[in-house]
């Protein structure tokens, strides 16, 4: 019987990592082997083809078993330097090292082999591990995801976040939604795994996690030239209108990592770039109750006076108050200021302060959009 995540995830794979072209990785013959031969097939697509063409490329995939459902792991058929393979360049050969590659590629979401490998910690299995401080007991709400750093802004890898979700629940899975295209120059009727939405694309991913499910939308977003008030420039973080394979199969990724977050909490922290520990625990600018406070909160508990005062929000301190008018003014995206609109007015709902952060916020989206125009 093939290895559970679990139990794959912990296996050691020192010694057989193999490199070419600059890159590292473990040959699917022996991540298989590892996770003891499971049952991987290769996706037969409508056209007949074991492959799928859109964006001017090919994707590939392969399913496997997770509970009573089946996993899709796709991945774009790709050069040598990791960039998108034109259709009309791609060859039998390339397709078949594409399968293989995501055969390998299965063996690490769907048994574990391998995923410190993807995560960047090569073949320290151990310290990925250890990394992630997660039990299959953890609450990810409560689980601080670690972070890295790409342009100066912080992000969580979709691998641990994935990692994260498959440790607390073994039949944690997602698919890439399909969608109905009609190509506007020849009128040729396809599914593809991408949506045209106002001139750009988005990608949908839906997951399962203990019993509850989500669909997360992400647009597909890259370096675009774009208008703005001292002319065209290019800039990054932009909707593209003509995405690659590989810009398609980095979005799928990015809104996994993002779907896992909205749904158990793991990495919100990061999306929100505010503090969620403060706001699941004492309000800002609360103190700790002495002994004696918590005593009478005890003997008290059940009255309606005690319930009122248990649930009244405090103003915060001054100094907490700047810290959060400090945040605010960093907030670089619209997304970030949505979110902290919706944190901050479940925590200090009726207060005076709650009307300074709402108009804050208001005004920072204005600036953001005034930077974009």
């Amino acid at each position: 019987m093939a290895k559970t995540f679990v139990e794959g995830i912990k296996t050691p794979i020192k010694g057989l990592v193999s490199e070419a072209n600059g890159h590292q990785y473990l040959p699917w013959p022996t991540a298989m082997a590892l996770a003891e031969r499971p049952s991987l097939s290769v996706v037969q697509f409508d056209s007949g083809h074991p492959y799928l063409e859109f964006f001017g490329g090919l994707v590939v995939a392969v399913e496997g078993q997770v509970g009573e459902h089946r996993q899709r792991v796709w991945l774009p058929v790709l050069t040598h330097s990791n960039l998108a393979l034109a259709v009309e360049r791609a060859t039998a050969r390339d397709i078949g090292d594409a399968q293989s590659r995501c055969r390998a590629k299965a063996s690490a979401l769907i048994h574990g082999v391998g995923m410190s490998l993807y995560a960047g910690h090569v073949d320290n299995v151990a310290g990925f591990l250890k990394e992630l401080g997660i039990t299959p007991q953890s609450d990810l709400s409560q689980i601080p995801a670690p972070t890295g750093d790409k342009r100066g802004a912080a992000y969580v890898d979709w691998t641990s976040a994935y990692t994260a979700a498959k440790l607390t629940d073994p039949n944690f899975r997602f698919e890439v939604e399909m969608f109905e295209d009609v190509d506007p120059e020849t009128g040729e009727m396809s599914r593809i795994p991408a949506q045209r939405v106002r001139g750009g694309w988005m990608v949908a991913v839906t997951l399962h996690y203990k019993g509850e499910s989500h669909t997360e939308w992400l647009p597909i977003m890259g370096v675009q030239e774009v208008q703005t008030k001292n002319g065209r420039k290019k800039m990054d973080h932009q909707p593209l209108v003509s995405p690659s394979t590989h810009d398609w199969n980095r979005a799928v990724m990015r809104c996994l990592t993002r779907g896992i977050a909205v749904l158990t909490g793991y990495g919100i922290a990061v999306y929100a770039r505010e503090d969620l520990d403060d706001l699941h625990r004492e309000p800002m600018g609360s103190q700790p109750r002495t002994p004696a406070e918590t005593s009478v909160s005890e003997a008290n508990e059940g009255s309606d006076s005690s319930s009122e005062a248990a649930t009244q929000v405090q103003e915060p301190s001054d100094e907490d108050h700047t810290k959060l008018l400090t945040r605010i003014e960093r907030i670089s995206n619209l997304e970030s200021a949505a979110m902290a609109r919706t944190h901050l007015s479940k925590q200090f709902a009726g207060t005076k302060a709650l009307e300074i952060y709402l108009n804050a916020i208001e005004r920072r989206e204005a600036k953001l959009e005034q930077l974009a125009a």
